[in-house]
This record gives C-alpha cells, structure tokens and sequence, in this order.
C-alpha cells in the first residue's frame, strides 16, 4: 500500500502520527502528483491496483485476494468497484436516477456491461475504489498530463475511447462509501 498524501502544516503531528501507527504502509509526501502516481505503480509487484480518498469508509469486508483472482480469471472485465453495489439507483453527481442495469448475479457478485448504462453505472474508471489490472493503468497515464486527483480522473475519461472490456462487477451490496 502506497499512500500519496497532502496536508496544511496545522495537521502535520496528526500525519506523523498516522505514519507511526501504520508503519508498513508506504507514505510519500506529494511532489509532482502524476509523477508520484506513476512511482507507486512501478515500485510494488502487484498486478493490480485501486485508489481511494482520504474520505473513503470501508463498510463491508472483502477480499482482495478474491477480487485479484476474478480479474486474473475474467478477461472481459475491466474493474472491479467497492463502490458500486444493486441498490445504487441514484447518480449523485448529476442528481439524478440511475436505473440498474441489465446484468446477472452468481456468487454474490453483480456482472454488468457498463458500455450500455447509466451515471454511476456507465462510469468504470473511477478512482474511488475499482480495482484496476495495474498494466492498464500505466498505459493510460502515460498518454494523458495530471496534476491532482480530480483531473486524473477526468483525463482518464479519455481511455474510453480505447477498446475497453465491456464488463464491469461488483457485489451486490457496496464496500464502500465516498463520505
């Protein structure tokens, strides 16, 4: 676990404090942000990666290994998502209904194609909380310039246009919550 972070001087016995606690966790101050990013995803031999914010809650458990092992075994699909879960009818970003999509359920997990759905449904490059297969990743972002989390994620909208994989999946209830 690499953790990029930022913070007002004010906050910074609070960030030494954290860095103590979870001292496994690799903690780089942020320098040139996509700089940054593209370092933590060369410097770990993990074939996946995920990203989250500061205001993220984990609200359910889950398995990373689990997570790994259905990307590892499903080339069709692109991410999986903590976030998005079957009683997510509601984009909040656009406020606005999202209907569920067409899709199907096995094993607790919901497969949907997200090329034909709606706001929160046909977004599968967010940056909070879908698991990515690092190698897409990198590639992405050496094609687009960044300089904070907001527009990493939205210059890598621009990945769209790529032939991606058409499948999303999820479980059936979120992991987690943006706060």
């Amino acid at each position: 676990i690499t953790v990029i972070y930022k913070y007002d001087e004010k906050f910074a016995e609070s960030i030494e404090t954290i860095k103590k606690e979870f001292s496994s966790i690799d903690f780089k101050p942020q320098s040139v942000f996509k700089t940054d990013v593209t370092n933590a995803l060369s410097s770990n031999f993990n074939r996946f990666c995920t990203f989250l914010v500061d205001d993220i809650v984990f609200k359910e458990p889950l398995s990373f290994a689990n997570i790994c092992y259905l990307l590892n075994s499903n080339s069709s699909v692109l991410t999986f998502s903590m976030r998005m879960g079957t009683h997510l009818n509601f984009c909040y970003p656009t406020n606005s209904p999202q209907p569920i999509p067409d899709g199907m359920i096995q094993s607790g997990m919901f497969i949907w194609q997200w090329k034909n759905s709606q706001g929160d449904w046909g977004y599968p490059l967010s940056l909070d909380g879908h698991v990515f297969r690092k190698n897409d990743v990198t590639r992405w972002i050496s094609r687009i310039d960044f300089s904070n989390p907001n527009q990493f994620e939205d210059r890598l909208q621009l990945a769209k246009t790529e032939n991606l994989e058409s499948h999303c999946v999820c479980t059936t209830t979120s992991c987690i919550v943006n706060l």
